[in-house]
């Protein structure tokens, strides 16, 4: 788990570089992540190969990112949606969790 930080000082980019996952993951794992993050997979990939880890592109599992100027086709839009579906079910899942869902305790059903 990563040290939390103010918005301001660092960024889900920053965190995602930060967190040591080459340490927390194996080369057969592959992870669903959100579309921004796709932006800071080479720099990971980059620090794995300094770090000696055999970790790249194909471990993580993302939104298709449309190209300006073109649609995205049947297919593709499909698998965007699918893995919008699978990520709700996610984020829902994980508000049950406290150390996930930023609720204060004493606001909190039992």
């Amino acid at each position: 788990v990563s040290k939390s930080e103010l918005c301001g000082v660092s960024s889900d980019g920053g965190m995602f570089l930060n967190i040591k996952l080459y340490n927390k993951i194996d080369k057969r794992d592959v992870i669903a992540i959100d579309g921004g993050y796709t932006l800071f997979i080479k720099q990971f990939s980059e620090l794995c190969i300094k770090k000696n880890k055999s970790l790249n592109d194909n471990n993580f599992f993302y939104p298709i990112r449309k190209e300006i100027g073109q649609d995205l086709n049947k297919q593709e839009k499909h698998f965007n949606d699918v893995f919008g579906s699978f990520h709700s079910i996610i984020e829902n899942h994980d508000i049950d969790f406290p150390e996930y869902n930023n609720v204060n305790k004493k606001k909190r059903k039992k």
